[in-house]
């Protein structure tokens, strides 16, 4: 018996790919949810997520100003601008439906 070194891998079709990656046809976005489906409904607030934010230097500077010269953290500077903008956003898109 022999061990392989690679995995068997099926043959890709090239153009199907490509069509696959074509960005020009984006489907339109989905209406939201309405009432008791809305994602966050069972989600648990205790549980913390973490996203990837990239900043530039400039911005990295201002928001390290802003924390240094002002009781907040820069997390809690972060989440006092966002939670107001995500609500907003949120009822902007659901009137739009």
């Amino acid at each position: 018996m022999s061990i392989k070194k690679r995995p068997d891998i099926k043959p890709v079709d090239a153009e199907a790919f490509i069509r696959g990656a074509d960005t020009s046809r984006e489907e339109p976005a989905q209406t939201p949810p309405k009432g008791n489906d809305l994602p966050w409904r069972d989600a648990n607030p205790r549980i913390k997520k973490g996203i990837n934010l990239r900043l530039d230097e400039v911005q990295w500077a201002k928001l390290k100003f802003i924390s240094e010269n002002s009781p907040l953290s820069i997390q809690r500077f972060i989440m006092s601008v966002l939670e107001p903008a995500i609500n907003e956003k949120i009822q902007e898109i659901i009137e739009e439906k």
